[in-house]
């Protein structure tokens, strides 16, 4: 029977070792602070280190470090600052879903490190290039880029890039439904992993062999390979490896039926990804929490926890490796419920969705639920169709399972011999081109010289004596107002880069506030104290996230509020986790953006209101609803917050 391996942040990047923590990062920033204003290599070194300590916890505050460090690199025509800070860069958008900037900064990262005949990280750069290409289901050209880093990697010697490399190609075989072959890879790269000494390298090494482990049911296996990725990922402080580890442990407890061991492992690991604003990873968290409560027949709370999942993929850019998912469970739902049409349409949706992105497990997946619908309406032509095609997908995956890999290495090869030839025409055809476009800009040159020369020669003196001193002062004319311009433009990105500082220093104060409060709690034993500084600690971390939130978008007067909830009632939910009861969040704020005098107050009354329904609404029930509704009101510039539970309510001889 086939199996699928849900590969959510198997991949990982062995270069920059992931241990930020804020103290660190405020250390470095501190440290640049006092740095002189001109640009320096220690610097741009300086930049780096920065962008690396915020890696793997705030993805875009390390791309945005990293772009910092590239302008002061370029200035100083510093090669090895340019490469880093592209490849940088690049890392950062896998996780940020920007897939097209990465291949742009990693193309660029490629030719300076192949110019300076830098192997090490030139390996490290390829490699980057096949995750983003996985990202994009182009598997066939992922693999090729991971064998390149594999042999660039093993000349350099650099055996952690290696291991790294290798299980890459595992993962990619993982996608092409080649789960043995995977595995071979994977128990091919932990030796040199071992080798290496790297505790990232070992950690996401048996983390992958974890995976192919529990596809094989061997779930002991599983669990051991877990337990010990998830220790390095916590001497390291790897967060991302971390949360992969909590993931399968607990679909390990729910394949035990410990249901809540389940629940409350799954939900360690969404606390880490709502942190990190993991949103792909938090969409894969929902699913395995409805697969949670369908293992205990409760329909209902598995369809709320689907569709949350489905609420995160909207913030997700790259869907295709988790929106089928979630439509075929959506399916499964209808279907249980014995709503056949809505389950054909959501079955529909992913069928659509995997043939374009090649997904031909989900494509098998989505097939059979589809014939088990139509026999359950006694439409058996119609079920017999797709049984077929099931039957053929499945057939289709056991075969690429089987064959050997010559054709595909032949084909790549070839394809490369191809690329190489027509770019080497591509060039001299371009160069032919500038050469001739050359010549007739010297001819063209030549001609208005002449013409210049006949008209001068004919001119009179006064005429020409008048035409220069109206040209020369219209050049004074024209110098000053592009130099005003420039001051002005000069003045205005000065002010905004300030103010995106302002907020991102303001939002680092407060989170030092909130790590001192976090601290001082762990001494407090009376139980008031102790739940005044907590209330303390959420409402500094609902305004430090506003700040976040104008210091990361383009526009910094105003608060994307939507995606400001969302992270908002997330960090709240983790908070405030009760495993004996499930609370749904749904919440409507119809897209408004606000500036930051109405974010701030807004914020405060959510996370109050919120809070106190988290701690007092839903005492002795299993489960609960909390509704944020935010709207225009048709006088201008009046918004209607509305906050509610369906918990206990209020004392009836409360006097309000």
């Amino acid at each position: 029977m086939l199996r699928p391996i849900l590969a959510i942040s198997f991949i990982l990047f062995h270069a920059s070792p992931i241990q930020a923590q804020v103290d660190v990062a405020d250390s470095l920033i501190n440290h640049l602070d006092n740095l002189p204003a001109k640009s320096s290599k220690e610097k741009a070194d300086l930049l780096l280190q920065i962008s690396a300590s915020f890696y793997g916890h705030d993805f875009q505050a390390s791309e945005e470090y990293a772009i910092n460090a590239l302008k002061v690199s370029e200035e100083l025509s510093y090669q090895q600052g340019v490469g880093e800070a592209y490849l940088a860069a690049a890392k950062a958008c896998v996780y940020l879903s920007k897939g097209k900037e990465g291949l742009e900064y990693i193309g660029n990262a490629q030719e300076v490190f192949q110019i300076a005949q830098d192997t090490s990280m030139l390996a490290d750069a390829i490699r980057v290039e096949g995750v983003i290409q996985l990202n994009f289901a182009e598997y066939e050209a992922s693999i090729a880029l991971f064998e390149k880093s594999a042999r660039i990697a093993r000349i350099s010697g650099d055996k952690a890039e290696e291991a790294f490399a290798i299980m890459d190609i595992g993962i990619a075989y993982i996608y092409l439904s080649g789960r043995e072959k995977a595995l071979e890879y994977f128990l091919d790269a932990l030796p040199i992993a071992e080798e290496s000494q790297d505790k990232n390298a070992i950690g996401n090494v048996k983390n992958s062999i974890g995976q192919i482990y529990f596809q094989q049911e061997k779930y002991a296996a599983t669990k051991q390979m877990m337990e010990q990725a998830l220790d390095l990922a916590l001497q390291i402080d790897n967060p991302i490896l971390s949360s992969d580890c909590y993931y399968y442990l607990s679909r390990i407890a729910l394949k035990d039926e410990r249901f809540k061991d389940a629940i409350s492992l799954n939900i360690e690991s969404m606390h880490i990804d709502s942190l990190q604003s993991n949103f792909r990873g938090l969409a894969h968290k929902h699913i395995l929490h409805g697969d949670i409560y369908m293992a205990q027949n409760n329909l209902e709370q598995a369809k709320r926890s689907f569709e949350n999942g489905r609420a995160f993929t909207k913030l997700i850019q790259d869907k295709d490796q988790t929106e089928p998912l979630l439509y075929i469970r959506l399916g499964v739902i209808e279907r249980l419920y014995g709503n056949y049409n809505g389950s054909i349409e959501q079955l529909e949706k992913a069928i659509a969705i995997t043939q374009r992105g090649k997904l031909l497990y989900w494509e098998y997946e989505a097939n059979k639920e589809l014939a088990e619908v139509y026999e359950a309406l006694g439409r058996y032509e119609e079920a017999y169709q797709y049984h077929k095609r099931y039957s053929t997908i499945k057939d289709s995956v056991i075969n690429t399972e089987r064959n050997e890999d010559f054709n595909r290495l032949q084909v790549l090869y070839e394809d490369a011999q191809k690329k190489a030839e027509i770019e080497r025409l591509s060039n001299e055809s371009i160069i032919q081109k500038q050469e001739l476009a050359l010549s007739k800009v010297e001819a063209s040159q030549r001609t208005q010289q002449i013409i210049l020369l006949i008209i001068g020669l004919l001119a009179s003196g006064i005429i020409a004596l008048v035409l220069w001193v109206s040209f020369r002062n219209k050049s004074r004319s024209n110098k000053l107002l592009a130099t005003q311009k420039d001051q002005i433009e000069a003045q205005n990105q000065q002010k905004e880069v300030l103010l995106k500082e302002i907020h991102h220093r303001v939002k680092n104060n407060l989170q030092v506030i909130s790590s001192l409060l976090s601290l001082q709690s762990n001494n407090i034993q009376d139980q008031h104290a102790l739940s005044a500084v907590k209330e303390g600690q959420n409402r500094v971390k609902s305004i430090a996230l506003i700040h976040q939130k104008l210091y990361q978008h383009e526009d910094i007067s105003r608060v994307d509020f939507d995606e400001y909830v969302a992270e908002l009632v997330a960090y709240l939910q983790s908070t405030f986790n009760n495993p004996d009861t499930e609370v749904n969040i749904l919440v409507n704020t119809n897209e408004i953006n606000l500036d930051i005098d109405t974010a701030v107050p807004l914020g405060l009354i959510i996370n109050e209101l919120v809070s106190n329904s988290f701690k007092y609404a839903f005492a002795n029930m299993s489960e609960g609803n909390i509704r944020i509704n935010l709207s225009h009101l048709e006088r201008d510039g009046q918004l209607m917050l509305e906050v509610s539970d369906d918990g206990v309510g209020l004392p009836k001889e409360l006097d309000i």
